[in-house]
């Protein structure tokens, strides 16, 4: 049986400026299975730099207008599901997000 090494993780643990340093701690760290909390526009779009292989999933709400914004007109952090391209060898669903939508109005 092979190992599934996966990773859970406050984004925003450490102060902004320290962005590579995470980089280098979650490459350090070789889990296949990457959730991280708190991760802001800057920080997705880093990890889609630095990972632009893998499947890194976010909530779909991101897109919708309006939606997880602060009272300063800030986008919210949110999550982010990142799966290491070997573990995609077959084609599977997207996971389904409408449960990581707010319900609130």
């Amino acid at each position: 049986m092979t190992a599934l090494r996966f990773m859970s993780w406050n984004w925003n643990c450490f102060s902004d400026g320290r962005n590579h340093r995470k980089i280098d701690l979650i490459r350090r760290m070789g889990a296949q299975v990457i959730a991280l909390q708190e991760v802001d526009t800057p920080a997705y779009k880093l990890l889609r730099k630095e990972f632009e292989s893998w499947l890194i999933v976010v909530p779909d709400v991101w897109d919708v207008p309006g939606a997880s914004i602060d009272e300063k007109g800030h986008r919210l952090p949110s999550t982010a599901l990142l799966i290491h391209p070997d573990l995609r060898g077959e084609k599977v669903a997207d996971p389904d997000m409408e449960a990581w939508r707010s319900t609130a109005s």
